[in-house]
């Protein structure tokens, strides 16, 4: 008969939790970072008449609990204040990682990419079959649809072990 003794398992525990966490906030880290490039490439495929639509994008996300962060309004720019936005961008989500909790779950975790404008719906059903000069209706769902192989590599390299 085989016998096999565990000293320590407390600190086994200890360390199975401590890479059980850190396994969830790089899959939610992934999901933030998915999460606007959706909102980048949709904005490069949203009609655009005044600006406004295009500018009204955001990218959310929350733990199901206490934290939540999010920005508006950045990542498809061109020129300039396109870098501009990119800089802004990585900056945020580098804070916005810092700040999620480590007990996160991730069954609770949600990242939402959506517009404030009060007519995003309509341009983006496009109900009455409008032609944009630029863009297309759909613009959220056809980037997540372009993107998803993306999204899964994403959080698929993030779960991978060092």
């Amino acid at each position: 008969m085989a016998k096999v003794t565990v000293k320590n398992v407390g600190g086994v525990v200890r360390e199975l939790n401590r890479r059980i966490k850190k396994k969830v906030k790089a899959g939610q880290n992934a999901l933030i970072s998915a999460g606007f490039h959706i909102q980048g490439e949709s904005q490069r495929i949203t009609p655009v008449d005044t600006g406004n639509l295009k500018a009204s994008t955001y990218t959310n996300w929350s733990d199901g609990g206490s934290k939540s962060g999010g920005r508006g309004g950045i990542g498809a720019g061109r020129g300039e204040k396109g870098q501009l936005r990119k800089a802004e961008q990585k900056v945020e989500l580098q804070k916005r990682k810092a700040e999620l909790q480590s007990s996160a779950s991730f069954a609770k975790f949600k990242v939402e990419v959506g517009c404030t404008a009060a007519y995003a719906i309509f341009v983006h059903e496009n109900s009455r079959g409008a032609s944009f000069r630029t863009g297309t209706s759909r613009f959220l769902a056809l980037a997540v649809k372009k993107n998803m192989r993306k999204i899964v590599d994403m959080v698929r390299e993030a779960s991978k072990d060092e």
